[in-house]
């Protein structure tokens, strides 16, 4: 039992310590936007799809790493260089590169690799593109300061899983998903989703211009399509039989497992601002 509390103080500590170092950087990246940001993006698909390629080794090899990182890189490059105008074509060539190989020299299994391969292409580059297409939409909605959006949605993913973390340590009791994710509770879940609504509604309140309530209604999807990301890499994690998706990030696991929520709520918040700027 000390030992189990002490091995839980060090991960704690670990944890303040990554934090303290990286969040800084991360939030300025995103703030200032533009070619860092895309940096940043590129970097974190390409340690994702490292981290997939390695829970999923035995079933994919160095040719569809090569073309997935090729494809990753492609797809944000294009989002930010060309507004997605080759961005059907990539993932074609891609599905094409895959199918090729696994006639000319697939083994007896064939389609699971090239399945496999062309979800570890897309997701992550394809979810967290649409960050760069919030940065690149026209602002209709938040007179000027549409910047603050992917910020906006990263602190909200933080908070909620800050604060769901410490309230369901305290109180939680109830499994929310115990088959996919049995850490996780009901008493945890309801902790975030208050936070980040009254996080929503203090930005609402903060800013006059008319469509500020938009900031309660990101908040609300940025914490659900978050939630819906985690439990997602959690099945994968349980598919592949892994705990973390790496351990490059001391006492926060690997890549994947600190920007999952954020891969799911980039495209959701990105389809609620092009529906409410119709309006």
């Amino acid at each position: 039992m000390t030992e189990s509390i002490q091995d839980l103080d060090r991960s704690f500590h670990k944890r303040i310590l990554t934090a303290i170092v990286c969040a800084p950087v991360i939030i300025i990246v995103f703030w200032i936007r533009g070619l860092a940001l895309y940096v940043l993006l590129a970097s974190i698909v390409a340690l994702s799809q490292r981290e997939l390629y390695l829970m999923l080794h035995e079933r994919m090899n160095a040719f569809h790493r090569i073309v997935g990182y090729l494809a990753g890189l492609g797809i944000l490059t294009d989002v930010f260089f060309g507004r997605s105008v080759h961005l059907a074509g990539i993932i074609i060539a891609s599905l094409i590169a895959y199918f090729v190989y696994g006639v000319f020299f697939g083994r007896e299994e064939r389609l699971a690799p090239m399945a496999n391969a062309l979800f570890v292409t897309l997701y992550p580059a394809l979810f967290l593109s649409f960050i760069l297409k919030i940065g690149l939409m026209n602002d209709t909605l938040f007179d000027g300061d549409i910047r603050i959006v992917p910020l906006y949605m990263l602190l909200i993913v933080w908070l909620f899983d800050t604060t769901s973390y410490f309230i369901g340590i305290r109180w939680g009791k109830r499994p929310f998903f115990p088959r996919i994710s049995p850490k996780k509770t009901l008493e945890g879940f309801w902790g975030g989703l208050v936070s980040v609504i009254t996080a929503g509604t203090v930005m609402s309140l903060m800013n006059q211009h008319t469509f500020a309530w938009h900031y309660c209604a990101i908040a609300v999807i940025t914490a659900l399509a978050g939630q819906v990301g985690d439990l997602a890499e959690s099945v994968i994690k349980r598919e592949t039989g892994v705990k973390d998706s790496s351990h490059i990030l001391p006492g926060h696991g690997g890549i994947l497992d600190r920007f999952d929520s954020l891969i799911f709520a980039a495209p959701a918040v990105y389809g609620y601002l092009v529906i409410s700027s119709t309006f």
